[in-house]
């Protein structure tokens, strides 16, 4: 009975540490500082971590406190030291609408004095203030209401060129978008001019979820993302899942693509039967770096879906760089450096030397790739859990 009274507390000790631990207030560096959490596949509810600098907003409690006469003087009073969170598919989609160039698309809220276009000027705000994510978040429940992507970048046929790039931070804060669904034609390529004189302008040279970064992208993971241009445009033949021309600071992010084959992984993009096959080019993470790009991993079997693949070089996390890079891996037991399309067998293009790889077993134990927490024999590594060490999870 006393072995038993004393397995008893110690059970019941070992819970009163894991609660205090999940609950407690915990202060983070946004580069190096760590995160709480736990197992990725346990269910129970996700700790947000607190910032000591920031007191946070929702993305739909900050929307609704503009106006069209809402100034950008206003904004950035009213969002100094406060960051806005995203914690629900809805408030990123929404996000997209608002800093997107069209200027007929509206997002539809309930209150209909929200429904207004931001100008280009409060986009070009919006693009520079500081976002944070409140929970891992499945894109899928919003089904087919794509996320735009952030930042255009193009000149109208009369000249005037229309440009805003984010300058801001999104912090994923050690969570992960799942299932993604980057929006395709219709939503990156404008119509412009009369009758027979109309042109489809893009509004990016690349298709990213960020086609361009100037500001800070850390902490964050893509699970499964969906890129899909089904119709070509000449202007638009670089691709990567999370960043275009990253010119800021692009840290500890990662992309995992599990699913189970060529054909269904991997960014679909068709190409324009106009170019040649080296003209398009895709990277799994970040097409062209120019600023600093550090501690990310890709793990897919392909970057471009198997039916496409064939008409791209391809890197698996960086294309090209003239900037700073560090502890950039790829998950070489997964990545296919052949594929077999239509019965014929292609070689993909070499990995190039930006882009460490590391056998599945390496990144999920012992990864080159910065710091990170690892789930050995679970998943792949995140910016979540606990320590790692000596085949025990370590609780300090």
């Amino acid at each position: 009975m006393k072995k038993l009274g004393l397995c008893l507390t110690l059970v019941a000790l070992t819970f009163t540490l894991l609660g205090f631990k999940a609950n407690a207030p915990y202060t983070f560096t946004p580069i190096d500082g760590r995160f709480e959490g736990f197992f990725a596949v346990h269910d129970f509810d996700p700790v947000v971590p607190s910032d000591a600098d920031a007191s946070f907003i929702s993305y739909t409690e900050f929307r609704a406190t503009l106006t069209p006469a809402t100034t950008e003087s206003a904004i950035r009073t009213m969002m100094d030291g406060v960051k806005i969170r995203f914690d629900t598919a809805e408030e990123l989609h929404r996000f997209s609408v608002d800093v997107s160039y069209f200027p007929d698309l509206i997002y539809q809220s309930a209150d209909p004095a929200q429904n207004f276009k931001l100008s280009p000027d409060i986009i070009g705000v919006l693009m520079d203030l500081d976002y944070v994510l409140g929970q891992t978040i499945d894109y899928a429940v919003v089904k087919s209401r794509t996320f735009i992507p952030i930042g255009y970048s193009f000149s109208s046929i009369d000249g005037t060129l229309n440009e805003n790039f984010f300058t801001g931070t999104f912090d994923g804060r050690g969570f992960e978008i799942k299932n993604l669904y980057v929006a395709g034609f219709d939503l990156v390529t404008i119509t412009e001019g009369e009758d027979e004189e109309t042109v489809e302008l893009a509004t990016s040279g690349y298709y990213a979820m960020f086609p361009y970064n100037l500001g800070v992208i850390q902490n964050l993971g893509l699970v499964n993302p969906t890129l899909e241009l089904r119709f070509e445009n000449d202007d638009i033949t670089r691709t990567a899942n999370l960043v275009g021309i990253n010119a800021g600071l692009v840290d500890h992010v990662y992309v995992i693509d599990d699913r189970p084959s060529i054909f269904a992984a991997g960014i679909r993009m068709r190409p324009s039967v106009g170019l040649a096959t080296s003209d398009y080019q895709a990277a799994g993470i970040v097409f062209d770096n120019i600023g600093t790009f550090t501690n990310a991993y890709y793990a897919s079997r392909v970057v471009i879906n198997g039916s496409f693949i064939t008409n791209f070089e391809v890197q698996p996390v960086v294309f090209q760089n003239s900037g700073t890079v560090g502890n950039l891996v790829y998950d070489s037991t997964l990545y296919q450096t052949s594929i077999t399309s239509g019965g014929t067998t292609f070689n993909v293009t070499t990995p190039n030397a930006l882009a460490a790889p590391e056998t599945t077993t390496t990144l999920k134990t012992n990864s080159s790739s910065g710091n990170w927490y690892y789930f050995p024999e679970d998943r792949y590594p995140s910016r979540r859990g606990l320590e790692y060490a000596s085949g025990v999870f370590q609780i300090a």
